[in-house]
């Protein structure tokens, strides 16, 4: 009995200094960042500014060194919109075209994109910290249309025959403070628009939180 109570306390040690250790290896981390977003080059009637999602809910973190932490994410989503100008709709080829509808009506691309953000984040002293991020990844996008006809709401969403999956890079660097970040997002792979057939290219600029 007595070896068995020596051997139950060992184990009640060494299993808190073990999974210490491993903690000190390996963990799992998630950032959430909304972003401002310019896109260029510009199709008619396209403004330049959008809006853009970040959500990267599982990242496994290695801490290489003291201070330096790797990690790859594989459960990150991102969302970014693309807006017309006022007045302005999508024909079903997506081409944008002035409407007569109404003066209010809207519309935007929506790109969704699946990634797997390989990354390196630099710790320094105090509460700063660094980090750069390359992530490829799938995508696919939309046009969508919101206008009123003959006093009814409409909203119409038209998904492209051709092109409209395709592979996405985007290159992200963020400056931490604690847990709250200034990100900056660049996707110089992203989708050809219908009216002009040039790749659309997109800067982000936004804040970030990590837990």
């Amino acid at each position: 009995m007595k070896k068995l109570l020596i051997s139950l306390v060992a184990v009640a040690v060494c299993l808190p200094i073990s999974a210490k250790k491993k903690d000190i290896r390996w963990d799992f981390g998630a950032y959430a960042a909304l972003s401002y977003n310019a896109s260029f080059p510009l199709p008619e009637r396209m403004v330049t500014s959008g809006l853009g999602l970040d959500l990267s809910l599982a990242n496994l973190k290695f801490y290489a060194a003291p201070g330096t932490v790797l990690s790859v994410g594989f459960l990150n989503f991102m969302a970014d919109f693309h807006y017309l100008r006022k007045g302005s709709m999508f024909l079903d080829n997506g081409i944008a075209v002035s409407t007569v509808h109404d003066a209010r009506s809207k519309a935007h691309i929506g790109d969704f994109s699946f990634s797997f953000p390989v990354g390196i984040t630099q710790k320094f002293h105090g509460y700063w910290a660094a980090s750069l991020f390359v992530a490829p990844g799938v995508g696919f996008f939309s046009y969508n249309n919101d206008y009123i006809e003959g006093g009814t709401h409409h909203r119409d969403a038209f998904f492209p025959t051709t092109g409209r999956t395709g592979f996405r890079l985007d290159i992200k660097a963020a400056v931490w403070y604690q847990d709250v970040g200034l990100i900056v997002r660049y996707r110089p792979v992203a989708f050809r628009t219908a009216e002009n057939g040039k790749m659309l290219q997109t800067v982000s600029f936004g804040i970030a939180l990590r837990y």
